[in-house]
């Protein structure tokens, strides 16, 4: 998708996120680092006008959506050793990302990791309802 600023390294970026999950050695990125570039693609795919919408369904075309999503998936584990509220965000975000790009699959799965208190918040009910239709009937 030419959207997107050039020199953006999403295959590099979630490599370095499982590696870092994972405690593998050689990944300088930060995290930081690699929510920010996932933050800026998300942001870059809200912008997409309605009318082309349909070029999600080109896997091609949403391939650095599907990197964000899973750059945020990685740094909501917990072996990203980040606090929990802020895990709760990512992992909230990334449920966000796969509901962007229609994989509500992986959008429920995002949702296991939602506290009681986080899903009990109108607007998170609200964007989990929207993300994983198949579980609308929850909220």
């Amino acid at each position: 998708m030419t959207i997107l600023p050039p020199g953006l390294d999403l295959p590099s970026a979630e490599t370095s996120a499982f590696g870092l999950i994972r405690g593998l050695k050689g990944h300088s990125r930060s995290w930081s680092d690699l929510v920010a570039h996932a933050q800026l693609v998300i942001t870059y795919y809200q912008e997409l006008p309605a009318n082309q919408i349909t070029r999600l369904y080109d896997i091609c075309e949403a391939s650095p959506l599907v990197a964000a999503s899973r750059i945020l998936d990685a740094v909501s584990m917990p072996e990203s050793e980040l606090p929990e509220s802020e895990r709760q965000d990512w992992a909230l975000l990334g449920l966000l990302a796969f509901g962007m790009w229609g994989n509500f699959l992986s959008a429920s799965a995002m949702k296991t990791r939602l506290t009681a208190s986080t899903l009990s918040r109108p607007v998170t009910a609200a964007i989990v309802a929207t993300c994983t239709p198949q579980l609308a009937h929850d909220f």
